[in-house]
């Protein structure tokens, strides 16, 4: 019982400092399809604003969804936010603590990534990016370091030597020479995020060792794999619990061993075990992602959620944040997946269950192919 206690004090420090999101959690745990569509969360107490700059990416990593139809078949991808529209839209990041360039795309193919960091950095605190990392040579490791940014995660997905370039076609070692480099010439924080399959998990052993050198690293950040139909063809699967306790084990073995003391490891095992979001999800076919913190696409409109940004939702340059996020677009999809009907993206890539008999072509932005809603005429 003490245990299950510790469980779930872990559990609510995802809620810690935000009662918002805590509130629109219960609501939907408790009232399920008569829940509200409308979301709580306030920008002052969301984590963060998320904007992909870009839908272009140098690699092309098995677990990524930008290959499937739902992207490939669209006009969405190889393309990047021009750097006037992200200007008109930054001023509406006003009241978010930071802003996350993420997305379908690797941000540093942006032909101005390190404006685009200054630029955001006159109206939030903190600028976070997440890429690939095998772009982030001296010279645009040296441009971000001058920018103000103040976070980078780095996705590396094996540690021998071959498993990362079997599953990202990229060499994790020429990376880590990177993100010693920058360590060398800044204080950005860095995080290495690396998802956790049968076909990887033996590769990830060698992280600590091989990262020991890059003095910024302060989290490893280990995620389950999210499973599409696609994997399952290719008979990639999730590992068991206990696989990943031992996972985690090692790394806190040798993070002692080497006097890495500045290193966190997330999630530990409680964590993933009562994720809100996949627990939420997995128990009660209920979806958070669309009310959590809002997803800007390139073409600088809200989107449903991260998996869905080749959606357009209306523009926040036009109309701000408040009102796209809980605008009449977005909450026809809140309210259309609370009633349990969820497209096939939803399906193969989180896994929820569709109650079928809904045509989905009447959710705003769906049948446009990922056009730019800002010449659709």
């Amino acid at each position: 019982m003490i245990a299950r206690k510790d469980l779930m004090s872990k559990f609510l420090r995802n809620f810690d400092n935000n009662e918002d999101y805590l509130q629109k959690y219960i609501e939907l745990l408790l009232l399920h399809d008569e829940g509200s569509a409308y979301s709580y969360n306030r920008p002052e107490k969301m984590r963060k604003l998320n904007i992909a700059i870009t839908s272009t990416c140098n690699l092309n990593c098995v677990w990524c969804h930008r290959d499937q139809p739902e992207f490939k078949d669209t006009s969405y991808l190889q393309k990047e936010m021009p750097f006037e529209l992200l200007k008109k839209l930054l001023p509406h990041s006003k009241g978010f603590k930071r802003i996350h360039l993420c997305g379908i795309g690797e941000p540093l193919t942006h032909s101005r990534i390190s404006d685009a960091v200054k630029e955001a950095k006159k109206y939030v605190d903190e600028v976070l990016i997440t890429t690939n990392g095998t772009l982030l040579v001296k010279r645009h490791a040296e441009e971000l370091a001058e920018s103000g940014l103040t976070g980078l995660e780095v996705s590396i997905d094996g540690f021998d030597g071959e498993t990362n370039y079997k599953f990202r076609g990229s060499k994790e070692d020429k990376i880590i020479e990177h993100l010693e480099y920058l360590s060398e010439i800044s204080n950005i924080p860095i995080q290495i995020n690396s998802i956790l399959a049968d076909a990887n998990y033996e590769s990830l052993f060698g992280a600590v060792d091989k990262l020991k050198n890059v003095k910024n690293l302060k989290r490893l950040h280990v995620i389950p794999l999210f499973m599409q139909d696609r994997l399952r063809e290719m008979n990639i699967g999730r590992v068991t619990d206990e696989q990943m306790k031992q996972l985690l084990d090692h790394y806190k073995d040798r993070i002692e061993a080497l006097g890495l003391v500045n290193i966190d490891i997330y999630p530990d095992l409680a964590e993933a075990e009562l994720d809100p979001i996949i627990t939420l999800r997995e128990k009660h076919n209920i979806c958070y992602y669309p009310h959590r913190e809002p997803f800007v696409n390139i073409y600088g409109h809200i989107a449903p959620c991260p998996f869905l940004e080749q959606f357009s939702c209306g523009s926040v340059v036009e109309r701000g944040i408040e009102d796209t996020w809980n605008g009449s677009e977005l909450l026809k999809w809140r309210s259309t997946q609370l009633a349990g009907h969820y497209c096939e993206v939803c399906q193969n890539y989180c896994n929820v269950k569709d109650k079928g008999e809904y045509d989905f072509e009447l959710l705003p932005g769906y049948n446009t192919k990922g056009v730019d809603p800002n010449n659709s005429d």
